[in-house]
Formats: C-alpha cells, structure tokens, sequence
C-alpha cells in the first residue's frame, strides 16, 4: 500500500494536515516503519512540539542524526563542566 492510498483510507488524516505531513517525513527516514507507527510517532512528535513556547514544526532526525546530536550535546556539557574548587574558610 502506498502512501496516497493510506490517506485514502476512512479513518486516516488528510495528507496536508501537520500529522499527515509529519507522517510522511517520518516515513522518508524510516521506510521500513509501518503506516499505524508513523501516525503515532507524528502525534507524539506534535504533542511534544505543541508544548513549548514557540510552535515550530517537529524535527525527524534518523537514527544517525540523533546520535550525532547525543554526542555533541555530551561533549558540550563535558567541556562546561567546571573543577570543583574547595575553599577552606
């Protein structure tokens, strides 16, 4: 089944509502991901974005993307990470 079939399908979103859209990037990253899995990581993703001040689209970062982003969120916090300074009063 395809894409465009899906979302002809009754109880699906529209292709141009944010799940929709979300859902397609989804399974651009990830073909392998069924139609139902996709749906629910684009609400999750949605829901999340939803929640802070300033609505931006959610990002889909593959399974590379995320790890570069872990590692360089880790270096960046290793690297203000200040010694501990005893003073003795």
């Amino acid at each position: 089944m395809t894409l465009s079939q899906y979302f002809q399908q009754r109880d699906t979103p529209i292709p141009e509502s944010p799940v929709g859209k979300t859902m397609a990037r989804i399974l651009e990253k990830y073909p392998e991901m069924t139609f139902d899995a996709a749906r629910a990581e684009a609400v999750l993703l949605l829901a999340d974005a939803a929640k802070r001040r300033v609505y931006r689209a959610p990002q889909v970062l593959s399974v590379e993307q995320k790890a570069a982003q872990a590692a360089s969120m880790a270096q960046f916090v290793a690297s203000r990470k200040s010694p501990l300074v005893l003073v003795e009063a």
